[in-house]
């Protein structure tokens, strides 16, 4: 019975951080960005209900505005087929990804993926990646709170 309650309080913490975050994201009104916010939050949700490191919280969320800001910053250079944008900004990305210390090793996957989020929409601006910086900082609060 242990395990089974457990990994119910696991699954109502991540409800309520994805909630919680799509609430305050929609009433700031950041719009689809919002999606960004959740889905950091669900997965910072420790499934150990640990603490992260220290830093670890400050870090994402620079590390997120990097790779968004990059993907953002790289989008009009590069004029080429969409596979081709992908494989220079996710190339560029992995290489700053191997700076990170191993402890954060488990962030060099989410890297490439923040960077090409804006390569994926069809009116990527600054705007638009602020507000998505802006929400995964709402989630990774949220997360941490939760």
């Amino acid at each position: 019975m242990g395990w089974q309650s457990r990994e119910l309080r696991l699954v109502l913490a991540i409800a309520l951080a994805s909630a919680l975050t799509w609430a305050v994201c929609r009433s700031l009104t950041l719009g689809s960005a919002a999606a960004y916010g959740v889905v950091i939050a669900a997965l910072l949700v420790r499934p150990d209900f640990g603490h992260w490191p220290k830093g670890l919280p400050l870090l994402l969320a620079l590390v997120s505005l990097l790779t968004l800001g990059l993907g953002t910053f790289l989008r009009p250079l590069l004029d080429a087929p969409v596979v081709w944008e992908f494989a220079i900004v996710t190339i560029l990305v992995q290489l700053l990804g191997q700076t990170l210390p191993d402890r954060l090793a488990a962030m060099r996957g989410l890297l490439p993926i923040l960077a090409i989020l804006p390569l994926l929409s069809s009116s990527s601006s600054w705007l638009t990646t602020w507000h998505q910086g802006l929400a995964i900082a709402i989630g990774i609060v949220i997360a941490l709170l939760v």
